[in-house]
């Protein structure tokens, strides 16, 4: 938010009278998000419709055309809100002090207890967007991001300056375990002893 001291006293008036609307407009285009993404959770994307939208989120079905167009542009700014938060956790993730001591074996399992819960909890977002031809570089690029903060940790932990090709070789073995996350039953109580198991016998981490 600008501060209002920095401006002439007659432009920070306008401010002041301008923001309680775009603080609304912000909340009724968040509010209408919300109750997408709630209802994708409940049943596939084709059964949901815009009214039942707006209703969820207890506004209209002008509000919703008013700031999408459509439900297709509610869900296309659904998946870049979903692709922006998604990228600031990981980043998040990835910055954490503890890694800076960690053993390669800690990293890759706090890694893939991430990676497992993340496609647990957003799988019909996941799905809907890797099906989506008009996201798909989005997707790649949201799904690419855990393998390079995965490859730059481990290259920092595992001792002797591994190189460029191990991180390589990192990113690889990561994407393949997104991969097997993005398509297999999730429901599997191994499936983290499995994945894990998996990356440390394809990056070489005993």
């Amino acid at each position: 938010m600008i501060e209002t001291t920095d401006l002439h006293e007659g432009t920070s008036a306008v401010v002041g009278v301008g923001e309680p609307k775009q603080q609304r407009s912000r909340e009724t285009r968040d509010a209408l998000l919300d109750a997408f993404v709630s209802l994708l959770d409940e049943r596939p994307y084709a059964d949901i419709g815009v009214a039942e939208i707006a209703r969820r989120a207890g506004l209209t079905s002008g509000a919703l055309y008013g700031r999408f167009g459509d439900k297709r542009g509610l869900a296309l700014a659904a998946h870049e809100r979903f692709a922006v938060r998604s990228a600031e956790t990981m980043e998040a993730w990835g910055a954490r002090p503890r890694w800076q001591t960690a053993l390669p074996r800690e990293i890759i399992g706090s890694w893939t207890k991430g990676a497992v819960n993340f496609c647990r909890m957003y799988r019909p977002m996941l799905s809907l967007m890797i099906n989506d031809p008009d996201v798909g570089e989005q997707y790649d690029q949201l799904m690419g991001k855990p393998p390079r903060i995965l490859a730059r940790l481990l290259r920092d932990a595992v001792p002797g300056s591994p190189g460029v090709e191990f991180e390589k070789d990192v990113e690889w073995s990561a994407r393949a375990a997104l991969a097997v996350l993005e398509r297999f039953d999730l429901d599997d109580d191994d499936l983290f002893d499995r994945i894990e198991l998996l990356l440390c016998r394809m990056i070489g981490v005993e």
